[in-house]
């Protein structure tokens, strides 16, 4: 099972990066937050609600696990550059209006892309991986605890590049 869905980081990018500065909806600015950070929604959430609350781009949120906080275990995260301040600003707005904004999230990726929203994150993980990071490093940027699964995911990518560079060779 591919992780990522096969969701590619830049076409990913790019068409979060036109919705925002097409429509300024609040929701792709936290699916872009996620996939800058190779977060999970709860943490972009967390991350927009700690940039409301402090005004800095560059926030410390705690590390979401299987629907629960690992506790004391926590992750740096920073606001995409390409979003202005004023775009920043008008997710607080929102967020100070949304009961849910987790599920209002995932439910806006699901129904405008078809997106689950962890495929944000694999994306970023499979994109890291390309550009030749170490799994180590990927696991401290994505708050992986333990290296296991992420080793697993970056064997199993790079199996299958290996199998596709393959083909045709004899």
């Amino acid at each position: 099972m591919k992780w990522d869905k096969g969701l590619d980081f830049e076409e990913t990018y790019k068409t979060l990066l036109k919705s925002i500065y097409d429509n300024e909806k609040p929701q792709d600015i936290i699916l872009l937050i996620q996939l800058r950070n190779g977060s999970r929604i709860g943490e972009a959430v967390a991350a927009a609600k700690e940039y409301c609350r402090t005004k800095s781009r560059e926030v410390t949120v705690e590390v979401e696990k299987g629907g629960g906080y690992l506790e004391g275990n926590k992750r740096f995260m920073v606001m995409p550059e390409e979003v202005p301040n004023a775009l920043l600003n008008m997710v607080c707005e929102w967020l100070s209006k949304v009961t849910d904004p987790t599920t209002a999230v995932k439910v806006w990726a699901k129904r405008k892309y078809g997106w689950n929203t962890h495929s944000l994150r694999y994306a970023f993980i499979t994109h890291l991986l390309a550009l030749g990071y170490s799994p180590i490093f990927i696991s401290k940027i994505t708050g992986h605890r333990s290296l296991r699964n992420l080793s697993e995911y970056a064997e199993i990518t790079k199996a299958e590049e290996i199998l596709k560079s393959l083909r045709g060779k004899k």
